[in-house]
């Protein structure tokens, strides 16, 4: 994980309003869920709407300047927790460019947890001189972290997406499972890659996470389930 992610994951969740880390108890997005683009020396805070039970979303976002065009078509942010995305760029300039998305959730998540990633594009060779798409930030255009209220940060370990130079790329997944002794309050994740001159892409994925029960949560689940067997039987 490099420190430069890092940092741009800490910077978002210091430009929220504060209360997810303040209750993570109660989840929900708020102010608190944020989502920015950067391409081209120039950023972008992208403004999201919130439903009545807390969740966030973004449909037909665009930003254009000189240097390029970015669309983020959907974006979903559920703090139960999941970051589901649908991203467009095209490359305006005649040499490589950087594009960095950015998104964070507030989560409530502690003890033993499944993560799970995915990400796919398509690339559009404009200019007939060939296209690709290469991660910018390490090996991997998908980086996930998640943040416990001090702001440390923890690396999902399901980091995705490879370099690419064909029209159909994947789909990359990741899963792992993780530990975590103190509540996680926030979920991040940036989508940063370098494309070539006069070339498009459009790149769609996911980052998702649930609890897993411990042992004796399933042995009070089976015991409760054997429990109502035998009442059942008892009744008759």
């Amino acid at each position: 994980m490099s420190n430069a992610i890092q940092a741009l994951l800490a910077a978002a969740l210091l430009t929220v309003s504060g209360s997810a880390l303040a209750n993570p108890r109660d989840a929900v997005c708020g102010n608190d869920c944020a989502a920015w683009v950067s391409f081209g020396g120039e950023n972008f805070n992208i403004p999201m709407q919130v439903t009545e039970d807390g969740k966030g979303w973004v449909k037909d976002f665009v930003a254009e300047t000189a240097m390029g065009r970015v669309e983020l078509n959907n974006l979903w942010m559920d703090p139960d927790p999941m970051i589901l995305f649908g991203i467009g760029v095209v490359n305006f300039t005649s040499s490589p460019l950087l594009f960095s998305f950015g998104f964070s959730t507030p989560i409530s998540l502690s003890g033993t947890v499944g993560a799970n990633s995915q990400i796919s594009y398509t690339l559009t060779d404009g200019a007939g001189d060939g296209v690709t798409l290469a991660p910018f930030f390490g090996p991997n255009v998908l980086v996930a972290q998640d943040f416990d209220a001090t702001l440390k940060g923890t690396n999902k370990g399901v980091d995705i997406g490879q370099a690419c130079s064909t029209a159909l790329c994947g789909p990359y997944s990741g899963s792992n499972v993780l530990n975590f002794s103190t509540t996680q309050v926030m979920m991040g994740a940036t989508v940063s890659f370098v494309l070539t001159g006069q070339d498009a892409a459009g790149l769609s994925g996911f980052v998702v996470q649930t609890p897993i029960p411990e042992p004796a949560t399933y042995l009070m689940m089976g015991l409760g389930v054997a429990g109502l067997l035998l009442r059942r039987r008892f009744n008759r």
